[in-house]
C-alpha cells in the first residue's frame, strides 16, 4: 500500500481463511489499543466497524512520509497477532496476506457512501436489528452522540458532509448500487 497525505482511503482487512479475528470481548478492546498505538499517529479515523472476522476503516492521512503507516499497520496486526494465536494456542496467520486500502475519490461522494457501509456492516450480517445494538462501531458516537476518542467527529463531519443529528434515521435508507460498492475496494 502507499499512502499519501491528506488522503482518504478505506483500510479493511478479513480472517485468514474466513477465520475470527475476535474471539472473546476484551479483544475487541486489545485491538482498539494497537489503533490508538499504532494508526493514530499516522492518520485520523472517520468511521471504523470491527466484525467478528474483519474490520473496516475510513481514515484520512496526516502528514506522512515514506511507510510509516504501512509499517505501522504490519506492526500492529502482527502484534495482534501474536497474542491472539497466545490466547487461543494457535499459530500462522490470523489475517490475510494483504491489508486493503482503497482511496476515495471526493468528488463521486465515496467517503459518505463508504461511511454508511462500514457502519452497516453488522445490520446486513444479521449480527444486529438495530445499529445501535453493535458496540464495536463508531456509529454510537455519530448517531448518540457518544465520546470514541478512536474517530475525529470534527473532520468526519468536513469531509462527509452530513449532520450528525439525523444520521441514526437516514441510514436505514441507504442502499448503494453494486457498482459504487465495488469502488470501495481494490
Amino acid at each position: 500500500m502507499i499512502f499519501s497525505s491528506d488522503h482518504i482511503y478505506h483500510l479493511y482487512n478479513r480472517g485468514n481463511r474466513n477465520i475470527p479475528i475476535f474471539y472473546q470481548e476484551r479483544n475487541y478492546a486489545y485491538f482498539t489499543d494497537k489503533v490508538r498505538q499504532y494508526i493514530l499517529p499516522f492518520a485520523d479515523i472517520l468511521a471504523y466497524c470491527l466484525m467478528p472476522n474483519h474490520f473496516h476503516f475510513l481514515l484520512v492521512t496526516k502528514n506522512i512520509e515514506g511507510n510509516e503507516l504501512n509499517d505501522a499497520i504490519g506492526i500492529m496486526l502482527r502484534s495482534y497477532t501474536r497474542a491472539i494465536n497466545k490466547q487461543e494456542n494457535q499459530t500462522g496467520s490470523l489475517f490475510q496476506a494483504k491489508t486493503k486500502a482503497k482511496e476515495l475519490n471526493k468528488e463521486e461522494k465515496l467517503p459518505l457512501i463508504c461511511f454508511n457501509y462500514i457502519h452497516l456492516n453488522p445490520l446486513k450480517a444479521g449480527l444486529v436489528n438495530q445499529l445501535d445494538n453493535w458496540k464495536y462501531s463508531s456509529f454510537n458516537a455519530y448517531s448518540n452522540n457518544l465520546n470514541d476518542h478512536l474517530i475525529n467527529k470534527s473532520l468526519a463531519k468536513e469531509f462527509i458532509g452530513i449532520t450528525f443529528e439525523e444520521y441514526s434515521e437516514s441510514i436505514y435508507s441507504f442502499n448503494p448500487s453494486i457498482d459504487i460498492q465495488n469502488k470501495l475496494y481494490l
